[in-house]
């Protein structure tokens, strides 16, 4: 997942990727139906399988803030594509999500 993101900036987005979802929803004519549909992609792809893993207290918490961190990237790569973070070789990049998610799923445990 973490090479996903970070190296996901040089494809295009495609219709399953949660910014694109995003970007939908004030776009859509089916504004109910929309919104659901992010709801349950970003639970059983990203926040259910964090869930699943993630140690210690409130694995919830940690799956969604791992999931919220991976957002934030996407979000901004797409917003900044002459930022730092979308010319960092993608081999760092990959590294520090790595990290960054351990850190939150596990409390900076080793896998």
């Amino acid at each position: 997942m973490a090479e996903l993101y970070a190296y996901g900036a040089a494809r295009t987005v495609g219709l399953d990727d949660l910014l694109t979802l995003w970007r939908l929803i004030g776009e859509t004519p089916d504004q109910e139906e929309l919104p659901e549909k992010v709801c349950n992609y970003a639970e059983n792809s990203v926040v259910g399988p964090f869930a699943t893993v993630a140690a210690g207290d409130d694995p919830r918490l940690r799956a969604e803030l791992a999931a919220a961190l991976l957002t934030g990237i996407r979000v901004l790569r797409w917003a900044s594509p002459q930022g730092r973070l979308a010319t960092a070789p993608p081999e760092q990049v990959v590294e520090y999500i790595r990290q960054g998610v351990r850190a939150l799923l596990h409390g900076g445990a080793e896998d």
